[in-house]
């Protein structure tokens, strides 16, 4: 079965026959734009998408940690005047 890389992602349509293939592609465009890098997220608890990435030669990275807002935390901060 095949899917299609969405229009967004490159300006590119392009058909793949597994998922392995959707990051080969961004690689390349990523070198024709001159990136120095790919980054993304994973959850720490998938196995099998943390070793599908170490496979790809991604090893994981220490040096960040996410920090998320949302729910009555994100809208006190939109309604903010700026002052903290």
């Amino acid at each position: 079965m095949s899917s299609p890389l969405p229009t967004g992602v490159g300006g590119v349509t392009q058909r793949f026959a597994t998922a392995a293939d959707v990051p080969v592609l961004l690689a390349k465009i990523a070198v024709e734009r001159g990136c120095g890098r790919m980054e993304w997220s994973v959850l720490d608890w998938s196995e099998p998408a943390i070793g599908f990435y170490r496979k790809l030669g991604a090893p994981a990275t220490d040096e960040w940690t996410v920090f998320r807002l949302a729910g009555p935390a994100l809208e006190g901060l939109a309604g903010t005047s700026g002052a903290r």
